[in-house]
């Protein structure tokens, strides 16, 4: 927040009151401290205040419950990680403060930020009677002299033997975890029991988190009234009154940007282009899916001639995903198989078929196919195990099985097929014999009676967005990531 130009003494004077009222009022001290903690540049908007407005009346009244749902990259750490610390421990330097993230690339920055921000001049001048316990105190432990701190730590941290006036809880979920329902039973069972295993002195909890899924944190605490939520999209759908200030109240229409300075309509555009419809819901409208809906669309498939674009020499690799049954029974699980041509950032569906077939028949109808395909990749069930052995038993050449072991539910792992199916990536044929089928099970999904060509796609988008063994020749899949060794059968 600079100043005017001012001769010394009416700059001093000015210094001088705007230093009392930034001891008082978080959003002025937050102004202040921006350049002592950042090396971007300040840009005031509505949100900042919004969540500034929030956060005081946490010092200022009983709030102790506060979760603020908020797009990515909107100022939401440096107001509620480095900035409010710095600011509660200058008003009162014995409050003890827990900030956690879900990881130490995250939580370490924000530390980092917040020791600059205390062991700055402008804060002393602020602050006098808030002194750092050292002059090169650590960033995960910040001490004042007068027995409080900020520490840091990440959600699968200890805090064994410390005790807490507020707990920061900065994205406890990672973004591609949110798919996990393991992670996010972890993320949650933070958020709600961490503070029974401490001393929790006045009580105060902010979670500050971009949307993830119908299902993290802030989706389960919305049904629990003590907890007070900011939720703010970066495109209004409906209007919304939010309030900045003592009777102060910005009205948006819909369709309205939050922070139009820097999040355009044609930003936001590319952002849901890069990350996909359902990502881009979650995390920058606030409005995660309801897990069950359904995830493909005919309409969003591009189309080719299959007759004209059947042969290898066409393609750069072709790609035969196998999610194998576990009974020839007719009532059993079938075997599916899908087999793929992959041209640049595009793959075409070349054959699908699916059935009960017994162990022989599994490996007959495979190894039909194999020479012509770079790579087969396989679930790494028991199942898919005994139908690799017994492939291998029948033809160890060509070496090219691999294994996919599945660690998501299917219908997130489903979502990378949606995925590529948004950005025009997936072609399917015209006409061919077996389509109708295929395409009548994947429109259901997750609601019909068969999901076995569903699973044969979905673990081929996810090896390919993880990379494939060098021997096969994808440069272009994925032009700025390096193809790895990965294990195979």
């Amino acid at each position: 927040m600079g100043m005017p130009n001012l001769d010394p003494k009416t700059a001093m004077v000015a210094r001088r009151l705007l230093n009392e009222k930034a001891r008082t009022d978080f959003y002025t001290f937050q102004r202040v401290m921006h350049p002592h903690a950042s090396s971007h540049a300040y840009v005031d908007a509505v949100h900042l205040r919004a969540i500034c407005w929030k956060l005081q009346q946490m010092v200022d009244t009983d709030l102790n419950r506060l979760a603020v749902a908020i797009p990515p990259r909107h100022f939401k750490s440096y107001l509620i990680s480095i900035a409010f610390p710095a600011f509660i421990l200058g008003l009162d330097p014995s409050y003890e403060i827990i900030c956690a993230s879900y990881g130490f690339d995250l939580a370490d920055p924000l530390a980092r930020a917040c020791r600059q921000m205390m062991m700055s001049d402008r804060y002393a001048e602020i602050f006098p009677a808030t002194k750092l316990s050292s002059k090169t105190p650590p960033a995960q432990f910040l001490r004042t002299t007068a027995g409080g701190y900020r520490f840091t730590t990440t959600t699968s941290g200890a805090m064994t033997g410390l005790g807490a006036d507020m707990l920061i809880y900065d994205d406890p979920l990672k973004a591609g975890d949110a798919g996990s329902q393991a992670a996010r039973d972890a993320a949650w069972e933070w958020v709600e029991n961490a503070p029974s295993r401490i001393t929790l002195g006045k009580g105060q909890i902010i979670l500050p988190m971009q949307r993830l899924h119908a299902d993290d944190p802030i989706g389960r605490l919305k049904d629990k009234g003590s907890w007070d939520l900011l939720e703010l999209p970066a495109q209004f759908a409906l209007p919304a009154r939010v309030q900045i200030g003592p009777d102060q109240f910005k009205d948006f229409k819909p369709g309205e940007l939050l922070f139009s300075a820097r999040f355009t309509q044609a930003i936001l555009k590319e952002r849901r282009d890069e990350i996909g419809e359902r990502a881009f819901n979650a995390q920058y409208l606030q409005a995660p899916a309801p897990p069950g809906g359904r995830l493909f669309r005919l309409e969003q498939f591009q189309r080719f001639n299959l007759s004209s674009n059947n042969k290898k020499s066409q393609y750069e690799a072709i790609l035969m995903s196998i999610d194998p049954g576990v009974s020839s029974a007719p009532s059993g699980d079938p075997t599916a198989m899908t087999i793929w041509g992959v041209r640049g950032l595009n793959v075409y569906l070349l054959h699908a078929e699916r059935g009960n077939w017994t162990h022989a028949q599994q490996v007959k109808k495979v190894q039909a196919y194999r020479s012509q395909c770079h790579c087969v990749l396989i679930e790494r069930s028991h199942s898919g195990i005994v139908l690799s052995e017994g492939l291998n038993e029948a033809a160890p050449e060509p070496n090219n099985l691999m294994g996919f072991t599945p660690k998501l539910d299917k219908y997130v792992r489903a979502e990378a097929a949606a995925f590529a199916m948004e950005k025009g990536r997936i072609h399917l044929p015209h006409a061919a014999p077996w389509l109708p089928e295929f395409e009548k099970e994947i429109v259901v999904f997750p609601h019909g009676a068969n999901d076995d060509y569903v699973d044969s796609m979905s673990q081929l988008f996810r090896q390919l967005d993880m990379g494939f063994p060098y021997t096969v020749p994808l440069k272009a899949y994925k032009p700025n990531t390096p193809q790895v060794k990965v294990t195979v059968y």
